[in-house]
């Protein structure tokens, strides 16, 4: 193993990897081990959906009141589904999979490094800076039952995102990762009975990270991230209502019409071309993803486990990726952005003694929305 400097602190390092080549690593995609033995996917298509063998049912009061999902193991235990099942027997994947190490349904962090000047984001064990990349961990059903590394995916040399983005990897083409944190992902299924009478599933989406070395930050987030299929979204009327926290407000966004990016005393937005919008609202107390599957109204209701205030970004895009299709749905998704701190606008410094941990969850409800909305934590206060 070989280190150098990284200026983050005194003593956080980058570590570059000392990497044992399976046989078949000839192939595209490939494995590799980390210096730690660690199982590494490279090169996997970067349109592609990873592997997704490890799927689960949640059954509430109903058909309708059920849902299923499934997560990419070898890629940082990933989000790449989630059903809602509608009116007429007929049900859809509203999780985007394509390219999913650097979206999908994860956890994500970044901060700005005061000595570098530079933004790194690190993802869930996983990325798509250079095609997509993954580390496997093990699993007991959703969840990790070991520490992973967090690899950065890439940084913004600046202190703004619109700063160029350089794309690090573990992997041997680009091998410059900054790893300075390992963290484990576990996605808890339960049920909820709902003031009306009904059950639906809950999934409480709760990720760790411990501090790998002393770390310094000027500013730091975390955030968990939904990358919405934008056919799904188009042919199911995807709505979004955004409720405010101790503010008697609602803004409902109709994002394939690119209708509600729009500022105002609550939110920042707007659109840079047609089809290239975004939203951000600060002091967010729960928002409501609705579609339309089979005439039947369905939702997931979203909100903190510990109904604490956050942030919420929306962005519509038609061509992610550097993908050549204008307009095809592949190429294009709706993605909803939970930040942990209340307000965006207010960003706070952070400081990690090594060893030391934080915890970022948020809670998902799914079912008809009559029942998602029986909650009064979903309603317009």
């Amino acid at each position: 193993m070989q280190t150098k400097p990284y200026g983050l602190v005194p003593a956080l390092m980058m570590t570059l990897l000392s990497f044992s080549i399976p046989a078949s690593a000839a192939e595209i995609p490939f494995r590799i081990q980390d210096s730690a033995g660690h199982w590494i996917t490279c090169d996997l298509n970067g349109l592609a959906i990873p592997p997704s063998p490890v799927r689960e049912e949640i059954i509430g009061s109903s058909r309708e009141n059920s849902t299923a999902m499934s997560i990419a193991p070898s890629f940082g235990g990933v989000g790449t589904s989630l059903v809602l099942n509608g009116g007429r027997g007929e049900s859809i994947n509203i999780i985007e999979g394509h390219s999913a190490g650097g979206a999908g349904w994860q956890t994500s962090f970044f901060g700005l490094d005061p000595s570098t000047n530079h933004i790194y984001v690190f993802n869930q064990g996983a990325g798509n800076s250079d095609q997509q990349w993954g580390v496997e961990g093990s699993m007991v059903g959703l969840s990790h039952s070991q520490w992973i590394p967090l690899y950065s995916d890439h940084y913004h040399d600046g202190p703004t995102f619109e700063a160029p983005s350089i794309g690090t990897s573990p992997c041997p083409r680009l091998n410059n990762a900054l790893f300075v944190s390992q963290g484990r992902n576990q996605f808890l299924t339960s049920t909820r009975a709902m003031p009306n009478g009904s059950i639906l599933p809950s999934i409480e989406n709760r990720f760790t990270m411990m501090a790998r070395a002393p770390q310094k930050w000027s500013w730091w987030q975390a955030e968990q991230a939904m990358y919405l299929g934008l056919k799904e979204a188009v042919q199911n009327d995807l709505r979004v209502v955004f409720i405010g926290k101790e503010k008697a407000w609602t803004k409902v966004i109709q994002p394939t019409t690119y209708e509600g990016f729009t500022s105002d005393s609550f939110q920042q937005g707007g659109c840079k071309t047609a089809k290239n919008c975004w939203l951000h609202s600060a002091d967010v107390d729960s928002i409501v993803l609705i579609y339309n599957v089979g005439g039947e109204e369905m939702a997931v209701g979203i909100r903190r486990p510990n109904a604490l205030p956050f942030q919420v970004e929306l962005n519509i895009q038609d061509s992610p990726y550097g993908c050549p299709e204008l307009g095809n749905p592949v190429c294009g998704n709706v993605n909803v952005h939970f930040w942990q701190a209340p307000d965006a606008f207010k960003p706070e410094p952070l400081v990690l003694a090594a060893g030391e941990t934080r915890v970022y969850a948020m809670t998902y409800v799914v079912g008809r929305l009559s029942d998602v909305l029986s909650d009064s934590f979903f309603r317009q206060p």
